[in-house]
């Protein structure tokens, strides 16, 4: 997951670096509202993840496989924020030989204090979410059914990291 952060911040980073005029104003500031978006995102899995485990702890019964498979679901819209990240990136790259090294300086500075509060936020909710999935595999230990919920789970958070992985590989 820690990949995933550095990938999203040097992907912010470029895209202050490569964006000046009110397109490109627009595209950082959709860059950080895909941002904002992805972590909502990431505290809603474990926030649907985090109830299923409060009740099974409460009730002293298996996972819900509803909740489970809701949080699955959930998981599978990272790949469409990565993808739309792409093309904003693919946007930024294009209109960057457009700007002056004043303007990129200027727009990066306008900028960084909320790509910073931005990430941290991010890393905050992936390590909330990730403490979510220990106590979930805890509590699945003994069921097979709530094993392979959680497992197809984690395949789906994964497709989403990978998406946000060949984002970065594009600015190389």
């Amino acid at each position: 997951m820690k990949k995933f952060y550095v990938l999203l911040g040097t992907f912010a980073s470029c895209c202050l670096v490569g964006c000046g005029s009110d397109e490109n104003e627009r595209l950082v500031s959709d860059t950080l509202a895909k941002l904002s978006n992805t972590t909502t995102l990431i505290e809603q899995i474990r926030k649907t993840v985090g109830d299923a485990v409060t009740d099974a702890k409460n009730n002293k019964k298996p996972l819900a496989k509803a909740a489970i498979l809701k949080a699955t679901e959930e998981a599978g819209q990272l790949k469409g924020l990565a993808e739309y990240l792409q093309r904003l990136k693919g946007a930024a790259d294009f209109n960057k030989d457009s700007i002056t090294p004043d303007q990129r300086n200027e727009l990066a500075k306008k900028h960084k204090e909320a790509f910073q509060k931005g990430l941290v936020a991010l890393d905050q909710a992936q390590k909330a979410l990730d403490v979510t999935m220990r106590e979930a595999d805890s509590i699945a230990e003994s069921d097979p059914d709530a094993r392979a919920n959680l497992k197809l789970l984690r395949e789906k958070l994964k497709e989403g990291q990978d998406e946000f992985e060949v984002l970065s590989k594009r600015q190389g």
